[in-house]
This record gives structure tokens, sequence and C-alpha cells, in this order.
């Protein structure tokens, strides 16, 4: 005996394995490439900030770092081939990009001697420690920095701010292109605060 299965009943099968229509595919397309889009850029401007706060600890590092070596100084009467370094400071380099540590000299054997408490070439301190380099990062001197060099002069240490009577200057960067920025301000008083 034979069996016969109608068309009705082959075409009802059919209907439930309806696929995508190219319209529904184009929009989920549409709305990921969107997704992706939001997700790449929260992403460059979480890097860009990761920066910023990463140099803006590396500044502080660095101008705390001067000051102690300053003290340092002081008890150990450091010599710096048949010179003496009589104290330590801090240089802002905007046409550089970047920020040093460098020790004022002496030829005498005291301090202050022949020293005169601010920067010449040939003073940095080398090594990764020492320097901030901005130059071929997303951030950026901003053209309120007002801080050229501070020198601590120990035993204090005593600060002097841009060679001059100055009581207080800063330094501030910024992201190149985008949102954020940081302070870092020092006094004569040796107080260095961020904001």
């Amino acid at each position: 005996m034979a069996t016969f299965t109608s068309s009705t009943s082959i075409k009802g099968e059919h209907r439930g394995r309806r696929g995508f229509t190219l319209i529904e595919l184009v929009v989920v397309m549409a709305i990921t490439a969107v997704l992706i889009s939001m997700v790449l850029g929260y992403s460059k401007e979480s890097t860009r900030q990761l920066v910023l706060t990463s140099t803006q600890a590396k500044m502080l590092s660095l101008i705390n770092r001067a000051k102690f070596l300053s003290i340092e100084t002081f008890f150990g009467g450091e010599r710096s081939g048949d010179q003496r370094i009589c104290s330590y400071g801090v240089r802002v380099d905007r046409s550089n990009q970047e920020i040093f540590i460098f020790q004022d000299l002496s030829s005498s054997a005291e301090c202050p001697g022949n020293s005169n408490n601010v920067y010449d070439k040939g003073e940095e301190l080398s090594g990764e420690l020492n320097r901030v380099n901005l130059k071929d990062t997303v951030i950026t001197f901003t053209e309120n920095t007002t801080l050229t060099e501070v020198v601590f002069i120990p035993p204090d240490p005593k600060t002097k701010i841009n060679n001059s009577g100055t009581t207080e200057a800063r330094v501030e960067v910024k992201i190149r292109e985008g949102k954020g920025q940081f302070t870092i301000t020092v006094n004569n008083a040796g107080q260095i605060r961020t904001e």
C-alpha cells in the first residue's frame, strides 16, 4: 500500500524555517558598527587619561626627588668630578617638551662658592628617573606654565623659583586633542601641590 502526502503539509513544514531578510542583516550590522565605534572612542579617551595621570605622578616624583637629593647633598657632601654639588633643581623646557633634574655645581670646596643656583648646560642628570619627555606623547605643556626652574638649596631646603623672588609657579599639562589636564604648583617654601 502506497502512502501519499499532500503538498499542503510539505509547505507547512518549511514555513517555520524562515531566514533573515537583507534589511534585518543591514540593521544589525549598522548597530554593531555604532557600538564598536563607541567602545573604541571610550578606549582612546581612557588611554589618554591614563597617560595624563601617569605623567602627573612622574612629574611629582621628579620634583620630590630633586628636593630629597638636595637635602641628601647637605649631609653627604657629594661631588661630581672635581666640582662640589651644592643643590639640585628641576627645569621645565617647554621648547623641547621635557622636564628634568639638574645639579648646581661649584668649583670651590664650599657652597655656595661659584654655584649660581640656576641651570647651566651640562648639569642635567641622566637616566629615566631624572627626566620626563612629552615630545612624542598625547599631552603637552600649556601656555599657563610659569615654572622655568626650581632649585632646592640645602639644608632646609631653601627654594628658589625661576631665579627670582617669585613666590609660586606652576606646571600645567593638558591632553593635546581632548579634555583633561593637571597643574603642579611649587611655592618658595618648597611645598608642592597638584590639582
